[in-house]
């Protein structure tokens, strides 16, 4: 190998390096170490949500629900829904846009659904109880989070509502994984970061009588 050849390799290399985690990152991959100890409490069942597990195999099923889910929440509302990504995702790449934008949709259509108790014949699958309490499970996986803001921002596009009779994805998601705490939630108090940290924080209580920043180091 002469000069050129490794200075063109180490340019490729620096080209590839990461940039440092910031102050603005909340998810993370598990540690391997960690994950050595027990593999499948860290790896999704049914649904990957996010890019790290996007290309699992397993997953490639429940892809085509994403879909469904994704077709239906963009005839509702495509317009607002391209837009809040072109603001959001302008520096992302496309595949990474693509996914976030049918993952969110489709957590946004879940929930929704869940919510109002609104299914379809096509949700009969999804409703298998076993399947339910793993797909509740994967969206508590840490490299499985998706930015709140993101779903949050995307879904107060999609239901814009001057009434106020519209519930908000807060509520939604409280809804939907109510089945880990028994408290009563005030939703005016809470700063969420992503659902992994929110369920923590409910669970050991710490969100009582004061504000809750639903964040830190690793989740």
């Amino acid at each position: 190998m002469n000069y050129k050849d490794i200075v063109n390799d180490i340019k490729g290399m620096l080209e590839r390096a990461e940039s440092p985690i910031t102050s603005d990152c909340c998810i993370y991959r598990v540690p391997f170490d960690i994950s050595l100890l027990n593999q499948d409490a860290y790896t999704p069942n049914v649904v990957s949500i996010g890019p790290f597990h996007h290309h699992n195999p397993r997953m490639q099923n429940m892809e085509r629900h994403k879909l469904i889910y994704f077709n239906k929440f963009l005839n509702l509302a495509e317009p607002n829904v391209r837009r809040s990504y072109d603001d959001t995702l302008d520096l992302t790449t496309e595949e990474l846009v693509k996914i976030i934008l049918v993952d969110s949709c489709f957590i946004i259509e879940l929930f929704w659904r869940f919510y109002y108790n609104n299914w379809s014949d096509g949700d009969a699958f999804l409703l298998k109880h076993w399947l339910t309490t793993k797909i509740r499970l994967d969206l508590l996986l840490i490299e499985k989070q998706l930015p709140f803001f993101v779903l949050e921002n995307l879904y107060n596009r999609a239901f814009i509502s001057d009434s106020g009779n519209i519930p908000s994805f807060l509520v939604l998601t409280f809804d939907y994984f109510a089945c880990y705490y028994s408290c009563n939630l005030a939703s005016d108090n809470i700063i969420i970061r992503h659902f992994v940290k929110m369920t923590t924080v409910f669970l050991t209580g710490s969100h009582l009588n004061k504000q809750v920043y639903v964040y830190d180091n690793f989740l």
